[in-house]
């Protein structure tokens, strides 16, 4: 059927403010970006990787009706993308606070023959590192990991803490000309992505993130590890 004329009309005023607000999602999202350039503190660095989180989480539930599905090169929507940026932020997050003492974090080492073995050690030794030279190495391996399996566009988002981390290793004060995320590295909505866990080639990040502590769990990382 076709849509009447103040249906289309709807639709596209609809979009428009989808997109005034995604816009306004990205510049606070970006402007925490920038903060962890500076703060040094893990509790508070942890709290920004959060707050970074549940904007990139806002923004996939505004993604559909802004900008559409917007699939990569291989098929992965936005959502997907998108979702994966928010709980590896929050994994991030979660090691901050291990490296203080704020959550347990067990450095036992999985078994010679876990699959997942690569993956459960990058992200054991950045729980138990507070350098930020050795994060920023331990944040490069596992971009490598998480871009495997989630694709380039969520594993982006450990591009940008990288280069934080490297900042702060340099013991610079100042606040940096750095690299910001485009809408093109953001992708929907969480309640779709069963399709990550029930894709076997999809499971080694979500095999990191059973060792997410369970008070920090939000509703779309219990999607995945449910």
């Amino acid at each position: 059927m076709l849509k009447t004329i103040p249906d289309a009309l709807r639709a596209r005023m609809d979009r428009s403010a989808a997109r005034r607000r995604y816009a306004d999602l990205q510049d606070t999202l970006n402007e925490t970006f920038d903060g962890l350039y500076m703060v040094q503190d893990h509790d508070d660095r942890a709290a920004l990787q959060d707050r970074a989180a549940q904007l990139t989480e806002q923004l996939a539930e505004t993604h559909t009706v802004a900008w559409g599905r917007d699939a990569d090169a291989d098929g992965r929507p936005m959502a997907y993308s998108l979702a994966g940026q928010a709980a590896l932020l929050r994994q991030v997050a979660a090691t901050e606070r291990a490296v203080i003492g704020v959550v347990p974090w067990s450095d036992a080492e999985p078994f010679p023959g876990d699959e997942y073995r690569t993956e459960l050690l990058a992200w054991t030794e950045l729980a138990h590192t507070s350098a930020p030279d050795r994060r920023a190495s331990c944040l490069r391996r596992l971009r490598s990991l998480a871009a495997e399996h989630l694709g380039d566009r969520a594993a982006e988002v450990l591009v940008v803490l990288t280069e934080g981390e490297e900042h702060r290793a340099g013991g610079s004060t100042k606040r940096p000309c750095r690299y910001r995320l485009s809408r093109g590295a953001f992708p929907l909505k969480c309640g779709h992505l069963e399709a990550w866990i029930m894709d076997p080639g999809k499971e080694v990040s979500l095999m990191a993130l059973k060792h997410y502590p369970e008070e920090f769990k939000t509703d779309a990382v219990a999607l995945f590890l449910s």
